[in-house]
Formats: structure tokens, sequence, C-alpha cells
């Protein structure tokens, strides 16, 4: 059983119940169909904070992969994203997007030490002191 199987026993189902009110980073495709107008992008999320100029990205930084590179457009959202939160390092999630490196690990082994069944999106994040 995989890292996401284990997390859904838990209720925990994408990005926004893992992290909570931590910033990530996630990779949005471009539309499905013909008369779609998503393109694309790099987000930058981080709840209950408004970082996007646009209604229609749903409060996050927009990084489009346009005239770069999928890689490149990467590192320009984590380079914007570590100065606008403070994030030294950044590792992949297993939803396939990036969160901060030394709570993505501290979050993963708080889930998976839970029984199965346990709602965590419902259950608040541990505090913890620098």
């Amino acid at each position: 059983m995989n890292k996401i199987e284990k997390m859904r026993k838990r209720r925990v189902f994408n990005p926004w119940g893992f992290y909570g009110r931590q910033p990530f980073i996630w990779y949005r495709p471009r539309g499905r169909d013909s008369l779609s107008m998503t393109t694309r992008a790099w987000m930058v999320t981080k709840r209950v904070v408004l970082l996007g100029d646009r209604w229609f990205d749903s409060g996050s930084k927009v990084f489009l992969v346009f005239t770069t590179s999928k890689e490149e457009t990467l590192t320009q959202a984590k380079v914007w994203a570590s100065k606008k939160f403070g994030v030294k390092e950044w590792a992949k999630d297993p939803f396939g997007g990036y969160g901060p490196k030394e709570f993505m690990q501290r979050r993963l082994e708080e889930i998976l030490a839970v029984p199965e069944g346990t709602d965590m999106e419902d259950r608040p994040l541990k505090k913890v002191t620098p």
C-alpha cells in the first residue's frame, strides 16, 4: 500500500487537507477539452491567504508553463514562495506537488501514526516551536 492509500484511510485526500495552513506548490494541467481556457501552471497556495490577483485562480499565485519548461517554471515558483514564506527547502509530497520539507516529513509521520478511519483533516495540526 502506498502513502496516498494510507492517507486516504485516514481521510486525507489531497494537498489541501494535508498541508492545512502551510504553503504548498502544485501542478495544474491543461484543461482536458478543446474549449478549456485552463493553461498548464505551477500554483503556489496557502489557505486564507490571497496570493493571486485574478478570481479564477482561486487565490493562488500562478506560474504559467508557457515559454519556459515545466522544471524552470517550478524553480521560479519555489524561489518566489521561499521569499514570500521563508521556506528554506522544498520536498516532493505524495500528491506530486511540493511543500516545506520539515513540515511535510513531520505531517506525514503524524498522519500515518494514527489508526485508520481517523479524520485527520478535522484534527488541528500539532504546533511546533523552533
